[in-house]
């Protein structure tokens, strides 16, 4: 058989894909190639998740071929993934620099034991070139450590209408959870079409201080192992609103704080006024989720909490003249986003809906809540507990609600509105994530 899985024998062998000990009976991945040096045949010795992101056709071949493969659905879904982000191999197969290294692009020396980093801005959905005239990153709080960023070797970029430009990677060491400050020069008058509103973090622009993000789309840490990643996909509850700001008490920070220990990352694509089906605040999630949910670095697994946004515009200050949503145009958006995510091997976990009785009441939004929406708000919510659409589901409106008053949110966790959570609402939403199986 040209694949095999079996104990390490003796603990001399390392893994061909991180580099580490296959430590004595710790179950190994074997692929037999022809010894290019020799006759004969060769094996090389991986971890079996290493091969599955090093190796993912071989990967796949042998797990269709043996039968008591370990961790089969796990090694299949990683294998899968690699798959669909082929391109950014050596991003994924990173190691820290040995000492006595200079980056490739730029010629700055890497120090020993510092990882590398990337930026990526965007110009999605601007209609003229947005020059980028200098950038600079480091650890917030400490400008002196900040680094000058390259971009194809020059100080920087032309980002052409609806494209992305990525820097070279530059030596920074940052730890998980770790804060970044960016610096960006724009050296002329910049329309402003791809941006994030709010997000529950502080820009400063000519001193004068903003909410929000310009052009940055990313950052991109290597790692030394293959890292996996859990995009959260949602509206302004998964973007944070009613949280402190700058504080990164959002859900999905909270979450990253319980997975940072596992080696996983959760990446926020939540975007305020989101909707699923719908374009609301930018693309509907239909529209928007190769870009910003699949095509993310070793994306496992999707948490995706939509649909309020839907139900709750039509008829409102926001969409005064649109139609009702239905309860059939939800289900089959969100079985659209099930089929695109498994067929890329990622799982996909649904949130209900947080109940909203009373939302934006007395603003000049009221309208959000009704009777009729609080209706469809509850078929959805039960859809998606019993349809066995998803691979998991979290029940953030059984978490959330008050019990006494069941459409309308625990005074302890509503951030005052009645639609968005404060901080220990977020917590809560966190803390009910059961995060075994985005472990496996």
């Amino acid at each position: 058989m040209p694949h095999v899985f079996e104990p390490a024998a003796s603990g001399r062998s390392k893994c061909r894909g991180c580099g580490r000990a296959l430590q004595k009976g710790e179950i190994r991945f074997g692929e037999r190639l022809a010894n290019p040096f020799a006759e004969g045949e060769m094996t090389l010795w991986f971890h079996p998740m290493c091969a599955a992101y090093k190796r993912p056709e071989s990967m796949l071949e042998a797990l269709a071929s043996v039968a008591d493969a370990p961790d089969r659905g796990a090694l299949e879904r990683a294998a899968n993934a690699s798959k669909s982000h082929a391109r950014l191999s050596r991003i994924d197969g990173a190691e820290r620099a040995k000492g006595n290294a200079a980056c490739r692009s730029c010629r700055e020396p890497i120090p020993r034991g510092e990882w590398r980093i990337r930026l990526v801005f965007s110009n999605r959905y601007g209609h003229v070139p947005v020059k980028l005239g200098a950038v600079r990153v480091g650890p917030a709080g400490e400008p002196r450590a900040a680094r000058a960023l390259t971009f194809s070797g020059q100080p920087g970029a032309a980002i052409l209408p609806g494209a992305t430009v990525t820097s070279d990677p530059v030596a920074l060491a940052v730890q998980p959870l770790s804060r970044l400050a960016v610096t960006t020069w724009l050296p002329a008058p910049t329309p402003v079409a791809s941006f994030h509103w709010g997000a529950q973090q502080t820009m400063q622009i000519d001193n004068t201080s903003i909410g929000g993000r310009l052009f940055l789309s990313a950052v991109l840490v290597e790692t030394a192992q293959p890292a996996r990643t859990v995009v959260a996909l949602g509206d302004s509850t998964t973007d944070g609103n009613g949280s402190t700001p700058d504080a990164d008490r959002r859900w999905p920070d909270i979450l990253a704080d319980r997975l940072a220990p596992h080696g996983i990352a959760v990446a926020n694509a939540g975007i305020s006024g989101g909707r699923l089906a719908r374009d609301g605040m930018g693309t509907s999630a239909l529209a928007r989720f190769e870009q910003d949910v699949l095509s993310q670095p070793g994306v496992a697994d999707v948490i995706v909490l939509l649909g309020i946004n839907d139900i709750g515009w039509p008829g409102s200050p926001f969409a005064p003249g649109e139609r009702p949503a239905t309860l059939d145009e939800l289900t089959a958006a969100y079985r659209q986003l099930v089929a695109a995510s498994h067929v890329r091997g990622v799982r996909v976990t649904a949130g209900t809906l947080p109940p909203f009785e009373g939302a934006l009441a007395g603003t000049p939004y009221a309208g959000h809540y009704s009777p009729a929406k609080e209706r469809l708000r509850q078929q959805l919510n039960d859809w998606i507990r019993a349809s066995g659409a998803f691979d998991a589901v979290v029940d953030f409106d059984a978490v959330l609600r008050d019990p006494a008053r069941p459409r309308r949110m625990r005074a302890a966790f509503d951030s005052g509105d009645h639609l968005h959570p404060g901080d220990a609402g977020y917590r809560a939403m966190a803390d009910a994530i059961d995060i075994a199986p985005l472990l496996r």
